[in-house]
């Protein structure tokens, strides 16, 4: 720091709000990788210590967003905001389907391109869930998949290979209709697209 060895000990306002807001145990902490070794200690040891009780049951700690090989961050001016989206004609769900294929540890980059084909590959997911729809009548019959994609976001929330299956199921020529509308409407409830 530049105050001498060591990391400054900070946001105390952290701890502090998590414990007035949601309690002393968090079920969920999130964050990104770069505070796991400094600032989610800290967290850890002035709630921990204040408590005496564990703060938080799970740790998520997601890799960094890149542009050109830099970490996106609004200190170094390389964000972007929905609007943009919307600007270059694509739909914001599109950099939902961009995020959901790639796990939330592995870094991402982005690029108009690749979020052009994220928004291309969901214009087609729809187009697919209107037809199995009006064929299935709008009724869906359980599944194998559908205990699948709920068990791959069970295992570290493997958001790809939900995704992956969901083409695959869509894809299957074995499934009935309703049981691909069935996992269109599970997948539906664990990706929101």
């Amino acid at each position: 720091s530049p105050w001498g060895m060591g990391n400054p000990g900070w946001s105390i306002e952290c701890s502090a709000m998590a414990k007035a807001l949601l309690g002393e145990t968090l079920d969920i902490h999130t964050g990104g990788e770069d505070h796991i070794s400094v600032h989610h200690n800290n967290e850890i040891a002035q709630s921990e210590g204040s408590s005496g009780k564990p703060l938080a049951r799970y740790w998520l700690h997601n890799a960094f967003l890149t542009i050109a090989g830099e970490k996106v961050s609004k200190s170094l001016g390389n964000t972007y905001v929905l609007a943009d989206v919307l600007l270059k004609g694509m739909h914001p769900l599109a950099l939902r389907y961009l995020f959901l294929q790639a796990h939330y540890r592995t870094p991402l980059s982005f690029t108009w391109e690749t979020l052009a084909g994220a928004n291309e590959a969901l214009s087609r997911l729809w187009e697919h869930a209107r037809i199995i729809r009006k064929d299935s009548g709008g009724n869906s019959t359980p599944s194998r998949t559908q205990a699948q994609l709920l068990m791959h976001m069970r295992d570290d929330l493997a958001s790809p290979r939900v995704v992956a299956r969901l083409w695959e199921t869509i894809q299957d020529k074995d499934l009935s209709q309703k049981e691909k509308w069935g996992v269109l409407v599970c997948a539906e409830s664990v990706l929101g697209l």
